[in-house]
């Protein structure tokens, strides 16, 4: 009976000792390494795969921004006009991003315009370049990437509000005039001011922009918007119909 009893123990540490070896070799060389992707919350995470060690949960659950629209203007003179309107749809963050305008002209790649620019949480902006070309455009696509976002929610934006606005047809040339009213505390230090022109039917056929400095706190600043001189945009243009839109430059 003490002979099957030993047996028995002897049975029940062996089996022990291999299930700790087995148990280690699994830790040591096949357990796999905790990550941020792995789907699961094993290292400190506030959620799953977010939080601690791994990316804010903030960021996790913010959306890509959108492409609302991609438009061009040519002139006869080959003056060309390129804008995009991109909304960002994280209504408590800012996003900076870089962008790429491509150019083309019966499907053949002719130019390309890049630059920097941002856009606040719920908010839309007009993307501004602008090329002179010998060749017709027939089509712009544009691109953005390396989107960084910044939480903003606690950051009080200026009011900005357009005023005092005319257009002005000056033989082939076509200005516009008007002011920027600050309507917050802080001095404004500097603001894209970007001018869209319609025909008589309500067909926009050209944008402008110019840059103001320095709007002061509850002060106004004026502005002039300057559009190439061509006889046939200018005699097209319905100078009561131009919009402005203001940009904060960061």
């Amino acid at each position: 009976m003490r002979r099957r009893m030993k047996q028995i123990l002897y049975g029940a540490m062996y089996i022990v000792l291999f299930a700790f070896i087995v148990w280690s070799a699994y830790q040591t060389w096949l357990k796999p390494i905790p990550s941020c992707v792995d789907g699961i919350r094993n290292q400190g995470e506030f959620q799953v795969d977010c939080g601690g060690p791994c990316t804010s949960c903030d960021l996790t659950e913010l959306s890509e921004l959108e492409l609302r629209d991609v438009e061009f203007y040519q002139l006869a003179s080959g003056d060309t006009a390129l804008v995009a309107k991109i909304y960002n749809p994280n209504t408590d963050h800012r996003a900076v991003f870089s962008y790429e305008f491509t150019v083309l002209s019966r499907g053949e790649f002719i130019a390309v315009r890049s630059g920097l620019s941002e856009v606040r949480g719920g908010a839309s902006v007009w993307i501004y370049q602008t090329v002179s070309l010998d060749e017709r455009v027939t089509d712009v696509t544009l691109t953005f990437s390396d989107t960084s976002l910044e939480r903003t929610d606690l950051v009080l934006q200026p009011k900005l509000e357009v005023v005092h606005i005319e257009t002005v047809r000056e033989g082939s040339t076509v200005t516009v005039y008007g002011a920027i009213r600050n309507q917050s505390v802080v001095i404004v230090p500097s603001v894209w001011v970007t001018a869209f022109f319609y025909n008589t039917t309500g067909y926009r056929i050209f944008a402008s922009r110019t840059i103001l400095q320095n709007v002061p706190a509850f002060g106004e600043r004026t502005f002039t918007i300057h559009t190439p001189t061509d006889a046939l945009f200018a005699d097209a243009v319905d100078i009561s119909a131009t919009s402005v839109v203001t940009h904060l430059k960061q």
